[in-house]
């Protein structure tokens, strides 16, 4: 893997800050640059040694030849263009957004060098100080596109130890949709359907059910709005097995209830071997 000079990465929270400090631990760059509209949050990556300069700043982009957009989907449009006047032609530019039509569509616009990438790791927790360099060990990171920046930035991924799966835009906003969007939406529902004077009283189920609700609301209200259609979608495929659930119940179908439940126990156990099997 080729060394970059210099890496500017906006947005230095959970996911910008680990790929930071994973570029910097492998020594695939000789500075890193992080970029970040609040003082305190590229403070905090810099005192941790994520970053090796902070900055407040879009101007530092300039004079990098690896640009990371860290930033929520919406995000990236407000910044976009004046990042394009001050990033080189050939500067190589990935972004790690959980949604990528719109995202892709913007970008590759603006620069040649353009590879979209979603990185599947992370957790509730957010900002510089949970960043872990090791975050993208083992995980996938989903490349959109193909080429030659495409090539890179795989080869980028698996240098910190990601394994890496090609697909289109489209068809990673359909995936996601089901996988990590719904989730998210359910976890958010869930808790909100709980009493909170029933909340002493609940043991490991509804904390292991829910954990991921206590993620950044303003960051899920991003992710799910700009890939709408696919999660209401498939909202609506929850909704009709939530329906089929509630008519076993209200009848008091034995038969009906266990067979929904063996059916979704047999899919769970399915999808352990799944995660396992991953891509390359």
């Amino acid at each position: 893997m080729p060394q970059f000079r210099k890496a500017a990465v906006i947005g230095v929270g959970l996911i910008g800050g680990s790929l930071a400090a994973a570029l910097k631990k492998k020594k695939l760059v000789r500075s890193v640059t992080g970029i970040s509209r609040r003082k305190s949050t590229v403070n905090t990556a810099l005192k941790k040694g994520l970053i090796d300069d902070a900055s407040t700043s879009l101007a530092a982009v300039a004079g990098a030849d690896l640009l990371v957009f860290a930033v929520p989907p919406g995000a990236v449009k407000a910044l976009a263009a004046k990042a394009a006047s001050l990033a080189g032609r050939n500067c190589l530019v990935i972004d790690v957004c959980s949604t990528k039509v719109e995202v892709s569509r913007i970008l590759s616009r603006y620069f040649p060098a353009y590879a979209g990438c979603h990185p599947l790791a992370g957790s509730e927790k957010k900002g510089p100080e949970n960043a872990d360099p090791g975050l993208f060990k083992g995980a996938l990171c989903v490349i959109t596109g193909r080429g030659r920046s495409a090539s890179t930035a795989a080869a980028l991924w698996r240098s910190i130890g990601s394994r890496v799966a090609y697909m289109s835009p489209s068809e990673h906003d359909k995936i996601l949709a089901y996988v990590s969007h719904l989730p998210h939406s359910v976890a958010f529902s869930l808790i909100d359907s709980v009493p909170e004077t029933f909340y002493r009283f609940s043991a490991g189920g509804l904390k292991d059910t829910t954990r991921i609700a206590a993620s950044d609301s303003s960051l899920w209200a991003d992710i799910i709005m700009s890939n709408r259609r696919n999660v209401a979608r498939a909202l609506g495929v929850f909704e009709t097995k939530l329906k089929e659930l509630r008519a076993a119940v209200s009848r008091g179908d034995v038969s009906a209830l266990e067979k929904f439940l063996s059916r979704a126990s047999s899919r769970r156990r399915m999808l352990e071997g799944a995660c396992l099997s991953g891509s390359e």
